[in-house]
């Protein structure tokens, strides 16, 4: 069974709750926010760095936030995700500023 914890965020809408799930990448414990919405995978570029995360190629596209704002997109990187009972390595858009951790959308939740 998977732990995971739910939260409010700085800037959500009143009431809404996110819900996290607790990894690693190269032990660097973390939360992952988990978003069906989302439609990559997202990690922020500094945590991508201590994790030893390496450009593999540019990003084909912008992210956008709900209020607009466009994310600054290093590139795309693959890392080792872990958690209890689970290993996988999952392909992450690399986002300077992401605001969180690492973003697990809809490309993770499909698998």
């Amino acid at each position: 069974m998977m732990e995971t914890q739910v939260m409010g965020i700085e800037g959500a809408p009143a009431g809404s709750k996110l819900l996290y799930y607790p990894v690693s990448v190269r032990k660097q414990n973390t939360q992952a926010l988990l978003d069906s919405g989302a439609s990559v995978n997202c990690v922020d570029a500094d945590l991508a760095d201590r994790a030893g995360g390496v450009i593999l190629r540019r990003a084909k596209g912008v992210l956008l936030y709900p209020d607009k704002r466009q994310a600054d997109v290093k590139g795309i990187t693959q890392l080792e995700v872990r958690a209890k009972g689970y290993r996988e390595k999952v392909t992450f858009w690399v986002v300077k500023g992401l605001g969180i951790p690492m973003l697990l959308g809809e490309p993770w939740l499909r698998s």
